[in-house]
């Protein structure tokens, strides 16, 4: 009885390690499965991801394409004003470069709508001539924009009334009176608010009515940058 039992349990332990031992196959080979997918996967993914740098790579690499010049914008040709603020269009994305006679560039991005604002930008007195390029992210460089001239004036226009004299009383039945001067040859002149017209040397006349009693004249001489100079002009009328 006691050797039968041995012999039983003997039987049983055996089939319980065959169990074991396939079990422990079993999982083995699950585990083996999920490491060769894992890798297999994790190794596409690094080949699809080199695709995709290598093609961006070359991308940037063949970008030899320049962008157009950049195109400035301005609503004035003259100022009084030592600073302004320019305004323009470029490719977005890429750097504007905005220089003033040839001197250091000023440098702004450009926002995806295209428009881009140089603020603040100095002047120096007379001529000022701007021109700016574009470069895109693959450094290609844009030819130069045309070329922007602005004059910066801060001081009036010469005035001078040459006729008639200050005070000067005009007599007889005819009345009116020119009023005579020189400016600058560009100047624009006003003789209370009516235009006189000015030559290529600067002189202007206008001849004007005349009241009884004394006659006031307001000579207003204004440049294309804004300055301006006002003279007043006393005439007496006696019939």
């Amino acid at each position: 009885m006691v050797r039968s039992w041995s012999r039983m349990q003997r039987v049983q332990e055996k089939q319980n390690l065959k169990k074991i031992l396939l079990l422990g196959l079993t999982i083995v080979v699950i585990l083996a499965a999920m490491v060769s997918l894992g890798f297999t996967a994790l190794a596409k993914m690094f080949v699809v991801w080199g695709d995709v740098t290598s093609s961006f790579r070359s991308v940037e690499k063949t970008d030899n394409i320049p962008p157009s010049p950049p195109r400035l914008n301005s609503d004035f040709d003259a100022t009084n004003s030592a600073t302004i603020s320019l305004a323009g269009f470029a490719e977005p994305g890429s750097s504007v470069y905005l220089q003033r006679n040839q001197e250091t560039a000023l440098q702004i991005m450009v926002p995806e709508n295209g428009n881009f604002l140089f603020d603040e930008v100095n002047l120096t007195l007379g001529k000022n001539r701007f021109k700016a390029w574009a470069v895109d992210l693959s450094d290609n460089k844009s030819q130069d924009s045309e070329e922007l001239e602005i004059l910066f004036a801060n001081a009036p226009p010469d005035l001078d009334i040459t006729s008639p004299k200050e005070g000067q009383i005009v007599t007889g039945s005819e009345a009116k009176i020119e009023i005579k001067g020189k400016t600058d040859p560009e100047a624009k002149v006003t003789v209370n608010e009516r235009v006189a017209i000015v030559s290529m040397n600067g002189t202007f006349a206008l001849k004007l009515g005349l009241t009884s009693g004394d006659n006031t004249f307001v000579v207003t001489a204004s440049d294309r940058a804004g300055n301006t100079i006002k003279k007043e002009l006393l005439v007496v009328y006696k019939p």
